[in-house]
């Protein structure tokens, strides 16, 4: 599972056809390789379906008019023509074509490449908060993975912050991966459980009245419910009202993982009168907008209830869109070659391909180029706030964002940066 990926399976699939691999698609017979570079990219991304919605330019079926035939999207190929089998292409891929591209993105994201910029300098103290914060029972992978990401995405945030940022991000991460990997009967009252989360959470004496006998939900999602309510989450009580936006998030993010579910075991047939349904259920993940509520923490403090409610409606809540999508394209752009060479044929960026009959390469510039328009919005908005501490948490959260998927091997850049990253692995 990888961080915000919720639409992972909505399928782009027609009648009649069958699902192709992504990594089948990159090896499949070459195009000539000009073709990509003379494609533009836009710096104002004339494609809006990026930043409204993933639309289908598909027509749809006409009763009296036969299906036609359905396209694939155009392979990512050498700047020989060669199909993915001549020098230069591991696993399949040229990665050489996605070196300058990522190099490129990165730089555009006044990226440093350092061991001191992009190391998380306080990962043994966070790891142990975490754990004495309550995340003890879940495996060390987790709580290092969420450990770094609030070490590194939250470094201006106090470090039992980051820490409780850190438990939130391994909770979840057991949460979703738990949906995809129990079987059986198991699985099933898992499942089962993550539809009561929300009359377990609300209304404890309530479950327990209706389901006499059944007991406790997962450990897991009971210790969600503990997280929820306590102090163990950064916004209770002293911010209550992001602690009840939280809430909404968490109960979203159940549902997402009920949808994906079923979605994994009955893919849905996208037609041209579903185009807003991908980014909704992304949007309905929400864990995207719950990092940005993260990111608003302890940003106002001028002692005024009523200055820092207009502050944070006016300067801050306008950035909570713009956070959104950097968080969900800046993951898709990073995770896409782990998930490329893994056959992940369900991504966005892949999606977003067979819907347009776009080469893969175009559909990552694209993403790339919506994570690129939302961070000068960013910057704009953070300017217009007036507030050099809303800034200086800006460039470190872009900077740590990174440095989190850059410094974790499973996702492989190392294989398309080659030998560029000096920033340090940590897991």
């Amino acid at each position: 599972m990888d961080l915000c990926r919720f639409t992972a399976s909505l399928r782009c699939v027609s009648t009649g056809r069958s699902s192709c691999r992504a990594v089948a698609v990159l090896q499949q017979g070459a195009a000539n390789s000009s073709f990509f570079l003379k494609l533009p990219v836009s710096s104002t991304l004339s494609r809006k379906a990026l930043s409204v919605s993933v639309r289908c330019e598909a027509e749809v079926d006409a009763p009296t008019k036969p299906r036609p035939a359905p396209t694939k999207p155009k392979p990512v190929t050498g700047d020989d023509g060669s199909n993915g089998h001549g020098h230069g292409h591991d696993h399949g891929m040229n990665t050489s074509l996605l070196t300058s591209l990522y190099m490129d993105f990165l730089h555009s994201m006044s990226f440093t490449n350092s061991r001191d910029s992009c190391y998380p300098d306080r990962l043994d103290t966070v790891i142990a908060l975490v754990r004495e914060n309550g995340g003890s029972f879940m495996p060390d992978r987790y709580i290092v993975m969420g450990a770094a990401f609030g070490n590194l995405v939250y470094s201006l945030h106090p470090v039992d912050v980051q820490a409780k940022i850190g438990h939130f991000t391994a909770l979840f991460l057991v949460v979703d991966d738990l949906a995809g990997k129990l079987t059986g009967a198991v699985r099933e009252r898992y499942l089962e459980d993550i539809r009561l989360f929300q009359m377990k959470f609300a209304d404890p004496e309530g479950y327990a009245k209706r389901y006499p006998g059944r007991g406790d939900l997962h450990e897991a999602l009971e210790k969600v419910i503990v997280y929820l309510k306590t102090d163990q989450n950064p916004f209770f009580p002293a911010e209550l009202r992001l602690h009840s936006l939280m809430i909404k998030s968490m109960l979203d993010f159940m549902e997402a993982n009920l949808q994906e579910q079923h979605y994994e075991h009955d893919p849905i047939e996208y037609t041209a009168d579903m185009a807003q349904l991908p980014r909704f259920l992304r949007n309905k993940s929400g864990i995207a907008e719950l990092y940005a509520y993260f990111f608003l923490l302890q940003s106002t403090s001028s002692g005024s209830a009523s200055e820092d409610e207009h502050f944070f409606y006016n300067n801050l809540y306008p950035m909570v869109p713009e956070l959104i999508d950097v968080i969900n394209f800046g993951n898709d752009v990073m995770s896409f070659y782990k998930e490329v060479l893994a056959g992940e044929d369900s991504i966005d960026i892949v999606n977003y391909s067979k819907i347009h009959n776009l080469p893969l390469l175009q559909s990552l510039r694209d993403s790339m180029e919506s994570v690129k328009l939302s961070r000068r919005r960013l910057l704009a908005l953070a300017d217009r706030s007036g507030s050099d501490d809303i800034k200086d948490k800006l460039v470190n959260f872009f900077q740590g964002y990174w440095s989190w998927h850059l410094g974790l091997k499973r996702y492989r850049l190392g294989e398309v940066l080659r030998g560029w990253y000096d920033g340090g692995y940590w897991a």
